[in-house]
């Protein structure tokens, strides 16, 4: 049996490691922590107290780091503006971009798998491999359409949210 009196090698080295991050100037903390996936950041927000302050307190500079890197920024226009600091923000998004690319790439699969040639002879791996390149240019192509079309909805979604709510207290009659 393990005494809990004495500290285990993977405490002591977890305690090490955050001390270590800790002491460490903000941008390089901000840099470390803009490398990882926002699914990792979420993860690692809620391994502990401390790690989860770590984040908190770096939130904003966190999120602007992150803004930099998101893909299809012009579309976003000014309203990207008021997110810039919002770390919550800035991961609903990237959640949105996923899924967006998933559709891309679903929908360029399914085109794709339709293709077919009237007088060219290619084998089956040929076609494979040409089907799986042309999916994949297909989905880039894509992948700024669906995000419109996925804001869009999230956008109308709320609208209508907004709508009902306002209208809520109106009898059937009003």
């Amino acid at each position: 049996m393990h005494d809990m009196s004495v500290p285990r090698v993977h405490d002591w080295a977890h305690t090490r490691l955050f001390n270590s991050l800790l002491k460490s100037p903000n941008e390089i903390i901000i840099q470390i922590l803009a490398e990882l996936d926002y699914r990792d950041l979420l993860a690692l927000r809620l391994t502990n107290h401390a790690f989860h302050n770590l984040v908190h307190a770096h939130e904003s500079a966190l999120a602007q780091k992150l803004v930099e890197a998101l893909r299809y920024k012009d579309i976003f226009g000014d309203s990207l503006l008021f997110a810039s600091n919002d770390l919550s923000q800035i991961v609903q998004l990237s959640i949105r971009m996923e899924v967006a690319a998933k559709l891309a790439s679903m929908m360029g699969e399914r085109i794709a798998s339709k293709l077919t040639f009237r007088h060219t002879s290619f084998s089956e791996d040929e076609l494979k491999a040409w089907r799986a390149k042309k999916a994949t240019r297909l989905a880039s192509a894509f992948r700024p359409a669906m995000f419109v079309l996925y804001e869009f909805f999230v956008r109308l979604r709320q609208s209508i949210l907004d709508v009902a709510e306002k209208f809520k207290f109106l009898s059937d009659e009003d």
